[in-house]
């Protein structure tokens, strides 16, 4: 089998690759088919899954999650070479289920129109979220200040899902990471 698909010898690289490679992992499209259906036959599947998150896999347009989903496919196939688990599902947080439905019932609108207004609201209620230097809470950084980090976590953790709707990006990925642990 190896023979007709590789040359022979392999390379340093490839030869890793064929080594590290698990022959029944699902490729990147099959594993987002099985992510969309919620079949986390594999531990990359969920991996994959939990890097885009649960939001983004349910209400994303579809260029939009598989642009998404080749970054997060990449990740999860290194993280479970190197033995990453997966963190077991949880349910949609029901504070933020309840402020879905109050907007849906509200305003009558698209999903997309109904988050954009609680933002907008949320912004009249001048909710302003501190900005944190990356330096000092990333682990991996030089300047990596812990008391800095944990007083981070702690704000974001305190933050009702209200609050929260206005989060950057990557403070909003670490308070959805942080609710988890």
């Amino acid at each position: 089998m190896c023979l007709k698909t590789h040359e022979w010898p392999p390379g340093a690289t490839q030869f890793k690759n064929l080594c590290l490679d698990d022959p029944l992992t699902p490729n990147e499209r099959v594993a987002l088919r099985r992510a969309s259906e919620k079949d986390f036959g594999h531990p990359v599947t969920l991996l994959a899954y939990q890097k885009v998150g649960q939001w983004d896999m349910e209400h994303d347009s579809q260029d939009v999650l598989v642009k998404k989903w080749a970054v997060a496919y990449k990740e999860a196939v290194e993280d479970h070479r190197k033995g990453v688990r997966p963190r077991p599902l949880k349910p949609l947080h029901p504070e933020i289920k309840q402020v879905i439905h109050h907007v849906c019932e509200t305003f009558g609108l698209t999903f997309h129109d109904r988050l954009v207004r609680v933002r907008e609201e949320n912004e009249a209620l001048q909710i302003e979220h501190p900005k944190w230097d990356r330096e000092k809470y990333e682990f991996s950084m030089a300047t990596f200040d812990q008391a800095y980090a944990d007083e981070r976590k702690r704000y974001l953790v305190k933050l009702s899902e209200v609050e929260a709707l206005n989060l950057g990006r990557d403070d909003a990925y670490d308070r959805r990471r942080f609710m988890g642990e």
